[in-house]
C-alpha cells in the first residue's frame, strides 16, 4: 500500500531526475502492499525482500471491519520502518523512515483503500497529502494504485492494473506532473 519520492535543482536536468527518482520511489513503497517480494531491478539498493509483505491476504481483507497491522522493521533486506494499520473506507496514516532509497529518509500519506465489488473485486489504494522527504528535497504528491483479486481453487492471484503518481510540489516550487504507473511495478 502505499507509497513515493523527490530531490530538486535549478536546471530542468536536475528536476527531470529527481522526478524520476520520486515516481521509482513512490512505486516501491506501493508495491510493498501489492507486490511479492521480489527486489526492482532499477532500485537494487533498496529492499524489501525481508520486510512483512506477504502476510497481507487482500482475499480475507475484503470484510471490511478486519484490522491488519503491518510492522516494517530495519534490518538486511528490509529498508523500511513503521507501522502500518490499513483498514477499508477508513483513512489510515503511513508514517516510514526510509534508506537506500535515493536521498528520501520519511514518506508519509493519508491513504483509504476502497473495493468494487465484481466477481472479481477490484481494490484501490489512494494516497492523499504525501510527502516524500531527504534532507535536501521534500516532495508533495498524491497516488493511486488498483488490483484486481482473484481466488481460484483456494488460491488468491492478484491482477495489476496500474494507477498514477501526481507530483504537486518539488521543495517549494509549484508542479503539476502525472506519471502513470506501470501495472507491472
Amino acid at each position: 500500500m502505499l507509497v513515493v519520492y523527490f530531490i530538486f535543482m535549478a536546471s530542468i536536468a536536475s528536476t527531470s531526475t529527481i522526478e524520476d527518482q520520486s515516481v521509482r520511489s513512490i512505486e516501491k513503497i506501493i508495491s510493498t502492499l501489492f507486490v511479492d517480494k521480489k527486489g526492482s531491478k532499477d532500485l537494487s539498493s533498496f529492499r524489501i525482500e525481508k520486510c512483512q509483505i506477504s502476510k497481507l491476504d487482500w482475499s480475507q481483507f475484503l470484510v471490511p471491519t478486519k484490522k491488519v497491522n503491518l510492522e516494517y522493521n530495519f534490518k538486511d533486506g528490509c529498508d523500511l520502518q513503521g507501522i502500518l494499520t490499513p483498514q477499508f473506507f477508513k483513512p489510515f496514516l503511513m508514517d516510514l523512515q526510509l534508506r537506500n532509497l535515493f536521498e528520501f529518509t520519511n514518506i508519509k500519506s493519508v491513504n483509504q483503500i476502497s473495493a468494487i465489488l465484481e466477481r472479481h473485486p477490484v481494490i484501490k489504494l489512494e494516497m492523499k497529502d504525501g510527502s516524500l522527504n531527504g534532507e535536501k528535497s521534500n516532495i508533495i504528491f498524491e497516488a493511486n494504485y488498483s488490483v484486481r483479486i482473484k481466488t481460484i481453487e483456494k488460491k488468491t492471484k492478484i491482477e495489476h492494473l496500474g494507477g498514477e503518481i501526481s507530483i504537486l510540489k518539488i521543495n517549494s516550487k509549484q508542479v503539476l506532473i502525472k506519471k502513470k504507473i506501470k501495472s507491472n511495478i
